[in-house]
């Protein structure tokens, strides 16, 4: 992983995008990295009420590289398209006031 890659973490649930923005090697071997975390309201409100409840800070200024996954811009992309295809049929029809046609079950 390399500086200005993005990268995402996930955190009890919570899933984040950044921005690799140093890196460094410790003795052991272990690359830590710097991320500057993006669109990150969530992750910061679930650590403030984490530390509210323990009294201790809970924030990384560091992640290991097995705490961070590479991401790709270009598969993102894609992912959201698929949704948002996969979405607009049903968003159409209850934007015109319709709805998807139901199997028509006559009574006897």
């Amino acid at each position: 992983m390399e500086i200005g890659k993005l990268v995402w973490n996930n955190y009890h649930g919570i899933l984040r995008f950044g921005t690799i923005k140093s890196k460094r090697i410790d003795q052991s071997g272990w690359a830590f990295y710097k991320v500057k975390w993006h669109d990150d309201r969530v992750y910061e409100n679930a650590l403030r009420h984490r530390e509210n409840l323990t009294n201790k800070k809970h924030n990384l200024e560091e992640y290991r590289s097995d705490q961070i996954k590479m991401a790709s811009k270009n598969n993102l992309s894609k992912v959201i398209q698929e949704h948002e295809n996969t979405i607009r049929p049903a968003t159409q029809l209850t934007n015109k006031g319709l709805c998807a046609p139901s199997p028509r079950l006559d009574v006897v």
